[in-house]
């Protein structure tokens, strides 16, 4: 899945070199245990959940039609 996004973004990168956006951050989930020191994650008050992909398609669309 995430070599089709991968592949998905640089197409859409490489066509919109100058209107799009170089990085897209998306948060798959936010239920992550890895404690990293520098995460404001566990100060944030939210569900631990993953993304569902009804969302994730969302996100990848609005991009892919924005462009």
């Amino acid at each position: 899945m995430m070599k089709i996004l991968r592949r998905l973004l640089f197409n859409i990168l490489r066509k919109h070199k100058e209107t799009f956006p170089k990085i897209l951050s998306v948060e798959f989930t936010s239920a992550c245990n890895a404690k990293c020191i520098m995460c404001p994650q566990p100060e944030m008050d939210r569900k631990k959940e993953n993304m569902s992909n009804e969302i994730l398609e969302k996100v990848i669309n609005d991009c892919v039609g924005n462009h």
